[in-house]
């Protein structure tokens, strides 16, 4: 979309006024929603390196850990970003006439599919083999 709009305006002298902030809007939900495939799928930010320098024993205790900050700092993220949303919802962007809270849901939405994808992991790595569970 910024590729056509870069052109139509260059080649044609044409612009069309909602482009910028849709592919703003889409990028700021693609970030949030990314984030949560990323917890899903257990590729999040950590340092693998010097985890894996541990002795096998403390993989448990570094996973439970790790859960517990992540949940802690996703939760704290959502809850703080519902009155921003609500606040939001009132001021209409100015070219395409949407609430600029349609753009800003995408943290609490990102922060619920987070929590959800970390309890999931957590319950799913009680209830199977712990052995199998690596970092």
């Amino acid at each position: 979309m910024v590729f056509g709009q870069v052109l139509l305006r260059y080649l044609f002298g044409i612009s069309i006024s909602w482009s910028a902030e849709v592919s703003q809007f889409g990028m700021v939900w693609l970030c949030f929603l990314g984030a949560a495939l990323a917890v899903k799928e257990r590729d999040h930010m950590r340092v693998d390196y010097f985890i894996n320098l541990l002795p096998a024993t403390f993989l448990p205790f570094v996973h439970i850990i790790l859960n517990i900050i992540l949940f802690i700092f996703v939760a704290y993220l959502s809850y703080s970003s519902i009155p921003i949303t609500l606040a939001f919802m009132q001021d209409i962007t100015p070219g395409l006439g949407v609430p600029y809270g349609l753009v800003s849901l995408a943290m609490p939405v990102g922060g619920i599919l987070m929590l959800f994808y970390l309890i999931t992991d957590s319950i799913n790595w009680f209830v199977s083999d712990k052995k199998e569970i690596t970092l």
